[in-house]
């Protein structure tokens, strides 16, 4: 007779480990669902499924930062925004999901 799970043992930093299960109990879904979701995905993908990178690290000053966030704002004030649906279409074909 096959086992009907197994156990995954991993070490998470406490405070990660809280935050994430406070936002997974908001959605209503378990840990353990996330986990057996996540390796079905590495199954499909061949891999991990999102991009494991190393960012560099980019010094955005204060200043630079509110004039980013400025545009952002005019932008969205004139309507110059896409299209969130054909946001995500682009998204998922681009990434394959």
């Amino acid at each position: 007779m096959a086992l009907k799970s197994a156990n995954v043992v991993a070490r998470v930093e406490p405070e990660i480990k809280e935050q994430a299960e406070d936002i997974l109990q908001q959605i209503g879904i378990s840990s353990s669902s996330v986990i057996n979701a996540l390796y079905k995905q590495i199954i499909i993908q061949q891999g991990i499924p999102f991009p494991m990178v190393a960012f560099k690290k980019q010094d955005v000053g204060t200043e630079q930062l509110n004039s980013m966030l400025a545009e952002g704002l005019r932008q969205a004030k004139a309507g110059e925004g896409g299209d969130l649906d054909k946001m995500f279409s682009h998204i998922r074909r681009s990434h394959n999901l």
